[in-house]
């Protein structure tokens, strides 16, 4: 800034209107430039025009938080309008039943196609975070009417995800260009080597990815194949990190310069693990490969230098508690760290996450051998998975440690006793994500040792993601509700008719559609906690809906026959916790 007075009297004028310095860090955020206006002249007066036309205070500083751009419109007319539509949305994805809204705008104006392609797109589910800065964004891609339309359908069709960020960039990058120029820069990737499908493939990971002229595509090509890479090798690392084509031929020659002849990788590490060229050459590269260095010249990691994935793809905090806090010497622990940040804030966060990754979370399941001795179950676990398996009997009161288990425990909250014995949801350790990824593991207290591989009711693949809620029905059978997470609202439960810890079976209970029930189009994700009363076809379980200004939690009553009751548990704290309901359900006698 060339004087203070702007940002002063803008923060001023912020707080005396009611925003709280979170909401002003919010908005300062999302739109730095507001600090540069003329607070009496340009802001006061939008102020006030939003106050007189009936805004409260806590109603205007939730509006602005989310939307501070709208702030930039010099139109009053045009300003009160997004103003209103914003506030719309924002009360209507406060009820716990999606909303639809009708607005009546102007004929053919551009705010009415604007404002109604918005609400095209919350209705399929894309959330606030995505949908406000379209409403306000000067592209064309949202002002459009027949062209917007189409580009949508074919954006759905490819299969994108609503939610997600890419969704937005993949309808941006097909509204853009016409179906002649996407063939044309189809046919130029043709010739460099790749098929159809993979260019389709590649564009679903990086919508951007068909955006690069074909002058673009051919220099980076030159560039990587001057450098010595394999056409073979090239077309590897486009499908991986497709962003690699859009690099500068200077920044491509840099990083390789300092990977391959200073560091001595090969070429082929480096084709294995492109997305190097996208780091950081002064964050991330030079410091991080400096601790290596130093490393090696005390003879710490042996004579083969680590690969390059395993220095540069890991979080800061990772690799610090890789090759940096666990060396016994604190004088050179204390010189790493010199090395690997020079910010001392970073510094003592990353010490902070190392500290918090040493505390123990313990999961303790209870059962019974055969020849009704009690025990307890304890598995501890780390960062990574790094199970302990440890056993107390309560007949000789004492623990022991066992090897831990071939598996490991998918989610913490996930053990449950069934007829004495334990079952967790657990995921090969090291595997890969194809086929049936994720499966079931039970513990026998009698053999005190894990049994095989236990199948879920159909293919969960990794590539899929799929909500999996594991319960118990009257501590006999065990539950599990499946339904995958994105393109459909399908959810199946299924019941055991057969479950011991070498062996299951199961039987479907329940399929519905959410869609059908609910009414909407927004993904409800079903979270910790499930009851089913088998005899009259009832579920309970707790969910999350992906919609509105914060992530909400209700627990869901559901029959075969559509009916649906929903009772708001307020807003999500957390992804990992308790239960949020149980199956157990005690007896009077008992309480």
């Amino acid at each position: 800034f060339e004087e203070k007075g702007h940002p002063d009297s803008v923060l001023t004028l912020l707080r005396t209107h009611g925003f709280t310095d979170s909401q002003i860090s919010s908005i300062i955020t999302n739109y730095p430039l507001l600090l540069v206006a003329d607070a009496d002249e340009s802001l006061a007066p939008k102020l006030k025009l939003l106050q007189n036309r009936g805004a409260s205070t806590s109603e205007l500083t939730e509006v602005l938080s989310k939307v501070p751009k709208i702030l930039r419109m010099k139109n009053d007319k045009a300003l009160g309008r997004y103003y209103d539509f914003v506030k719309e949305i924002i009360e209507a994805d406060k009820s716990s039943k999606f909303e639809r809204l009708c607005l009546s705008l102007p004929q053919g104006s551009k705010q009415e196609n604007t404002i109604r392609n918005v609400l095209v797109l919350r209705d399929l589910g894309v959330p606030q975070r995505l949908l406000f800065p379209l409403l306000i964004s000067r592209s064309a891609h949202v002002c459009g009417k027949e062209r917007f339309e189409e580009s949508l359908k074919k954006v759905l069709e490819m299969g994108f995800d609503p939610t997600t960020p890419k969704f937005v960039k993949a309808l941006h990058t097909v509204y853009e260009l016409s179906d002649k120029t996407i063939e044309e820069k189809v046919n130029v990737y043709k010739r460099l080597g790749f098929g159809v499908g993979d260019v389709w493939k590649i564009f679903k990971k990086h919508p951007s990815f068909l955006k690069f002229s074909e002058k673009n595509i051919s220099n980076s090509i030159d560039t990587f194949l001057g450098l010595g890479f394999s056409r073979v090798e090239l077309a590897g690392m486009v499908k991986r990190f497709p962003q690699c084509i859009g690099l500068s031929a200077e920044t491509v020659k840099k990083k390789n310069e300092f990977l391959v002849e200073k560091m001595n990788w090969p070429l082929k590490s480096l084709a294995l693990f492109p997305h190097v060229f996208g780091c950081s050459m002064e964050k991330r590269i030079a410091p991080r490969c400096e601790v290596i260095k130093a490393l090696m010249s005390k003879g710490l990691l042996g004579s083969e230098l680590p690969s390059v994935s395993s220095v540069l793809a890991c979080t800061d905090h990772m690799f610090m508690k890789k090759y940096v806090s666990k060396h016994d010497d604190k004088v050179f622990v204390d010189e790493l760290m010199a090395i690997f940040t020079k910010d001392a804030l970073k510094r003592d966060a990353l010490v902070d996450m190392i500290k918090q990754e040493n505390i123990l979370c313990n999961i303790q399941i209870q059962g019974i051998s055969t020849n009704n001795n009690h025990k307890i179950l304890r598995l501890v676990y780390r960062f990574e998975y790094n199970v302990t398996q440890e056993l107390y009997d309560l007949k000789s009161n004492s623990w022991k440690v066992h090897p831990s288990p071939s598996a490991k425990v998918y989610q913490p909250y996930t053990g449950i006793s069934v007829k004495g014995s334990s079952y967790f949801l657990t995921k090969e350790k090291g595997e890969e994500v194809v086929g049936n990824a994720f499966f079931l593991l039970g513990f026998d207290f009698t053999r005190e040792a894990f049994g095989p591989r236990l199948e879920l009711p159909y293919l969960s693949d990794g590539r899929e993601e799929y909500t999996k809620v594991l319960s118990a029905l009257r501590e006999e059978k065990l539950v599990v509700l499946l339904r995958r997470r994105v393109y459909t609202l399908e959810m199946e439960i299924w019941i055991t008719d057969r479950v011991e810890p070498n062996a299951v079976s199961w039987n479907k209970f329940l399929a519905v559609n959410m869609a059908t029930i609910t009414g909407f189009k927004y993904l409800v994700y079903a979270r910790r906690g499930l009851f089913v009363d088998e005899e009259k076809k009832v579920v309970v379980f707790s969910e999350m809906t992906a919609y509105g200004p914060h992530n909400k939690t209700w627990s869901c009553i559901i029959r075969e026959d559509g009916y649906l009751k929903k009772v708001d548990l307020g807003e999500e704290c957390s992804s990992r916790g308790p239960f949020v309901c149980s199956y157990y359900a005690p007896s009077l006698v008992q309480i």
